[in-house]
């Protein structure tokens, strides 16, 4: 509530915030390397929206604060007008819920979970191959 005693708009979660995503001077450091400095933006409800930009620059970054993997330095991350940045990993659950996150071509294949998905697709693969030659 306000001081008002209205709700406040990042409190009513979802229906009846504008904007879906939001970063408000949000700054993220690797080893006292700036990634994010004092970020900003909006992604407005049912619009598209794209991060473009060179390797490094905090795209990933983004996005994993969005899915509550990483934890800003500073600054406050909404998600579906909801102030999540202190959330506990428990609460990013419901979060997780509303929002994927799609890895970049190859990302998948080139982790440890893609060498077991590329060794079950060669044994699926084998084992229909094998079946047919009986």
């Amino acid at each position: 509530m306000s001081e008002t005693g209205s709700p406040n708009p990042v409190d009513a979660a979802g229906k009846d915030s504008v904007n879906y995503f939001e970063f408000r001077d949000v700054s993220k450091a690797f080893d006292d390397r700036p990634v994010l400095s004092e970020v900003s933006f909006t992604v407005k409800r049912g619009e598209t929206c794209v991060i473009l930009g060179r390797s490094g620059v905090g795209k990933s970054v983004s996005l994993k604060h969005i899915m509550g993997f990483l934890r800003a330095d500073a600054g406050q991350v909404f998600v579906d007008g909801v102030d999540v940045t202190n959330y506990t990993e428990q609460q990013f659950y419901e979060v997780r819920r509303k929002v994927t996150m799609v890895f970049q071509s190859g990302a998948l294949f080139d982790s440890p979970a893609g060498s077991d998905l590329r060794r079950c697709a060669g044994v699926h693969r084998e084992t229909r191959e094998g079946a047919g030659s009986r």
